[in-house]
């Protein structure tokens, strides 16, 4: 009988003591913990480099589930984690701050936005020797979302142009002669011109079985590719923007006459075609460099173009080109 009166003692002074705190809470307004979340810019290009910062700070006797600020649980939208890094300060007062940094970018062109989703973020007390003080977080605060504009490149659509009507014109009388007139010299044109054409085509035809299939003219890429080497200016960004977007047509053109469409495919497209008509592993070769080619051109501030990356860039477009040109020959 004893025993059960001290335990129901003990178990009143816990819920004493919380109690009590949590009254204290409620009366001063104080949180033992805090978030602070913000973004560097609200809106971004395609493939520009968005940071997502948390700065958290607990109290004396309080932490967080640190697992929490892992880049996994954060809900994205449209949003790819590039980099991500997580670091804890304790300070002199008992407390502890974390700060957590996300490299976020989008690869969606067909969306307008992207989204970072609410996050919750657990906590627990400790005891003073620093042990948690409970196997179960006390509590969580709540992150709210954050909304990011994507912008396009594609020119906003303008308003409709609306034609007045006309009343219709009618034509003298005279003029209903010439109509039959004027078909029948139409028809007569047409049929000298087909007669034209098939003399020409008889000739032309003749004239290559003659000489043999006639091929078309093609670039010289490895000419192309040496000019693009004579690049001087190597602390100008956008003249090395502009030599990697003059690489990036020439890898296109290249793949045309591979059979391959890659003016209008993305890269990772024109990766899922080869193997149909020319050589797989060039075009494979080929699709990884515009890779890079477009991470320069629209990767912004994050990712600068440099003499280096362009040099890299040419000597792998060399490689898929030159044995590929040989069998296209």
């Amino acid at each position: 009988m004893l025993g059960w009166v001290r335990l129901f003692s003990i178990v009143a002074v816990c819920l004493a003591a919380l109690g009590c705190a949590d009254a204290q809470s409620r009366l001063t307004g104080a949180t033992p913990v805090t978030v602070r979340s913000s973004v560097d810019r609200t809106a971004a290009w395609i493939g520009d480099a968005v940071t997502y910062a948390l700065d958290v700070v607990c109290s004396p006797g309080y932490d967080i589930v640190e697992e929490d600020l892992a880049r996994d649980h954060l809900p994205l939208e449209g949003l790819d984690v590039r980099a991500a890094s997580t670091t804890r300060e304790p300070r002199d007062d008992g407390g502890v701050v974390y700060r957590a940094r996300f490299q976020l970018a989008s690869y969606t062109p067909e969306k307008e936005g992207a989204r970072i989703g609410p996050l919750s973020i657990r906590y627990y007390r400790r005891d003073a020797d620093g042990r948690i003080n409970t196997q179960m977080p006390v509590g969580t605060i709540a992150v709210q979302e954050q909304d990011i504009a994507l912008r396009s490149t594609l020119p906003e659509s303008v308003g409709l142009v609306l034609r007045v009507a006309r009343s219709p014109t009618f034509l003298p009388s005279f003029t209903r002669v010439l109509y039959p007139l004027g078909l029948g010299l139409i028809a007569l044109s047409l049929v000298t011109v087909a007669l034209g054409l098939k003399g020409t085509i008889g000739r032309r035809r003749t004239s290559t079985q003659a000489q043999g299939p006639a091929r078309r003219p093609s670039t010289d890429y490895r000419l192309a590719l040496e000019e693009l080497r004579r690049l001087d200016d190597t602390a100008n960004h956008e003249a090395l923007r502009h030599a990697f977007g003059r690489l990036d047509h020439l890898l296109r053109e290249f793949l045309a006459e591979m059979h391959i469409p890659a003016r209008s495919l993305t890269p990772d497209e024109i990766d899922s075609r080869v193997g149909v008509d020319g050589d797989v592993t060039s075009a494979r070769a080929i699709a990884h460099v515009l890779r890079n080619c477009e991470r320069v051109r629209y990767g912004g501030t994050s990712q600068p173009p440099s003499r280096e990356l362009l040099g890299h860039a040419l000597d792998q477009a060399e490689k898929a080109l030159v044995p590929a040109r040989a069998d296209v020959q």
